[in-house]
C-alpha cells in the first residue's frame, strides 16, 4: 500500500495540472498512479484568477520492480521527481541541444539509440545511450562557473561504468559534423 507523500513543488516547471506521465517504478510498488501534489479536485482556475487547482498525477506504466525488468536498469535507480524534471528539460532544450539531438535521434549513428534528457540516478544526462554506456553533455556558459560540479558529476557517471563526452555550445554550433565524428569514433569501440 502506498502511503501519502508530501506535495512536491513543481514551481518553475511546465507541468500540466493532469496527465503528467513518466515511466518509473517507485520503491518496488506496482501503483498505477500516485498523488505528488494537489490543491483540490477542481482542474479549473479559481474565481479570483489565482493558481490552477487540481491534482498532478504521475502515471506509472511499469508494473514490475527495477530489479525484475532489465530495461529499467538504464535509469540506475532514478527517483520519480527526476523523471518529472527530465520531462521539463526536454521541453526546454537549448539551440545546441536541439542541433545535436537532430543528429542523434532515430538511431542515426550506427544504429545506437540515444535518449534526450535521460534520468541516470540523481542526475539528468543531456543525451544517453544505454547500449554504449555513453552520456553526452552539452555545456553552456554557466558550466564555466560549475567546474567542480561537472567534474563530480562525470566521476559519478564513471563510477556507474558510463563514459562521458562534453561539448560546449559554441563547438556544436560552429562544427556539428566534427562533433558527430567524435561521437562516432567512441561508438565504434562498442561494435
Amino acid at each position: 500500500m502506498l502511503t501519502p507523500c508530501a506535495p512536491v513543488s513543481l514551481k518553475g516547471t511546465n507541468a500540466r495540472p493532469i496527465h503528467q506521465r513518466a515511466r518509473v517504478s517507485l520503491n518496488g510498488t506496482n501503483a498505477r498512479s500516485i498523488q505528488i501534489g494537489s490543491c483540490g479536485p477542481d482542474h479549473s482556475r479559481n474565481n479570483r484568477g489565482g493558481k490552477a487547482n487540481g491534482y498532478v498525477l504521475l502515471i506509472i506504466h511499469s508494473f514490475t520492480t527495477m530489479n525484475e525488468n532489465p530495461e529499467r536498469k538504464m535509469f540506475y535507480g532514478a527517483k520519480a521527481i527526476t523523471f518529472i524534471r527530465a520531462c521539463t528539460l526536454r521541453e526546454k532544450m537549448t539551440k545546441s541541444e536541439i542541433m545535436l539531438w537532430e543528429k542523434l535521434r532515430n538511431k542515426q549513428l550506427l544504429g545506437f539509440r540515444f535518449k534526450a534528457q535521460h534520468p541516470v540516478d540523481c542526475f539528468i544526462a543531456d543525451f544517453y545511450c544505454h547500449k554504449a554506456k555513453l552520456v553526452i553533455e552539452v555545456d553552456g556558459k554557466i558550466h564555466d562557473k560549475k567546474v567542480k560540479y561537472d567534474r563530480d558529476r562525470t566521476a559519478h557517471f564513471n563510477s556507474l561504468g558510463i563514459r562521458v563526452l562534453r561539448f560546449k555550445n559554441e563547438e556544436i554550433e560552429k562544427d556539428i559534423d566534427q562533433i558527430v565524428e567524435t561521437i562516432l569514433t567512441v561508438l565504434k569501440t562498442n561494435i
